[in-house]
């Protein structure tokens, strides 16, 4: 996890969780919201650098569109200018000091804005389709699994992984599978796939503007060419998950990646209609260690933040509460089969917290106890 109170405003402002809070996405709001209580002392920096951000982003929203070309263009030569021609001579006094400060500040502001105006290539017409890709796949005819049925279809691929594909769901793959350096099967619809582990050959998937890539593991993956949301799950291991809606063809579907996220079990990332990758936990979390955590466990005067420990142990999931204002938190609970989430607000009632879903993380807020 970042160490926040590091930062300063420029730090800030370049941060792709700050700028979601400060454009109100509300899957940034929480932590953010929670994370100022818990640091009043970064009040002003932060409000600081969401002026900065708000003005730009006010400024370049007004403008004509041929003024906004042309301040795009003279933000890319002054900042091309500014690293061949660095600056040596000092300003002397608080005025000279003010003025370098200002400098600094324009540049910064202007790379921001011309970072939020450059035009961007990853609409969602550029998604490279599972049709497109069959006529990419190697000099061999692909082998083209499908299931028709109404029921799942459990499929053994040539290398020992296993693929149950749901209904209406189609997979592809070349005929030297078990064989491939990087093992690559083609997805059109949902699958859940148990991946057998092979460390010198990695196992990828594509589907409809993602790539998955994993050693050996388990996950699920819904990726319907008519419905824009791509969902990768893991169950088990550890998934990384590209979008691949910068591919201007099937041949370049593994080396125009971009935006890389690191899944673990019960969390999930959603490829939006807008081409952005949003991380998150899968809706019903599983028990991973039923060890830990069970039906019918009793807690009798037991530390809040001792049962929040068992919990993320069980499920595998971050757990973020601020730990001075719950110390002497002491609850007695019996926590039967109840999904994860009902858990923790069923926790959040008892200290007056709330809970905020956030990066994979499930994240408290507010509460006390005295």
């Amino acid at each position: 996890m970042k160490d926040y109170q590091q930062f300063d405003a420029h730090d800030f402002m370049h941060d792709p969780s700050f700028r979601d809070w400060v454009a109100g996405r509300a899957d940034a709001s929480a932590f953010w919201e929670g994370w100022l209580r818990t640091h009043p002392e970064k009040n002003e920096t932060v409000q600081q650098a969401r002026e900065w951000l708000l003005a730009i982003w006010t400024e370049f929203d007004d403008l004509p569109e041929a003024e906004r070309v042309d301040r795009v263009a003279r933000i890319k030569l002054a900042r091309a200018a500014r690293f061949r021609q660095p600056v040596v001579r000092r300003l002397g006094g608080w005025r000279g000091w003010a003025a370098a400060a200002a400098i600094v500040l324009v540049c910064g502001l202007g790379w921001l804005a011309y970072n939020q105006l450059q035009p961007t290539d990853t609409g969602r017409s550029q998604r490279i389709s599972y049709e497109q890709v069959l006529d990419h796949i190697g000099d061999a005819k692909p082998v083209e699994q499908q299931n028709p049925a109404r029921q799942p279809r459990r499929i053994a691929l040539p290398d020992g992984s296993v693929v149950t594909l749901s209904p209406n769901s189609k997979i592809s793959y070349e005929p030297t599978l078990a064989q491939q350096k990087n093992r690559t099967v083609y997805l059109s619809g949902e699958a859940f796939f148990e991946v057998v582990k092979d460390p010198a050959r990695p196992f990828q998937v594509y589907a409809h503007g993602i790539v998955t890539k994993v050693l050996g593991t388990s996950f699920r993956i819904k990726a319907y060419d008519n419905v824009p949301d791509v969902t990768v799950q893991v169950r088990t291991g550890r998934v990384s998950v590209f979008a691949s809606t910068r591919a201007k063809n099937a041949a370049s579907l593994f080396t125009n990646l971009v935006d890389g996220i690191i899944l673990t079990p019960n969390q999930q990332v959603v490829l939006t209609p807008e081409e952005t990758l949003v991380k998150s936990i899968v809706p019903k979390p599983v028990l991973l260690n039923p060890d830990v955590v069970h039906a019918g466990t009793v807690y009798t005067d037991v530390p809040l933040s001792q049962i929040l420990q068992k919990l993320e142990d069980s499920y595998g999931i971050e757990i973020v509460y601020d730990e001075i204002a719950l110390r002497e938190c002491l609850l007695t609970a019996r926590l039967y089969d109840e999904p994860l989430l009902e858990q923790i607000s069923l926790l959040c009632k008892s200290v007056g917290a709330t809970y905020a879903v956030t990066d994979g993380r499930i994240v408290l807020t507010g509460g006390g106890c005295q």
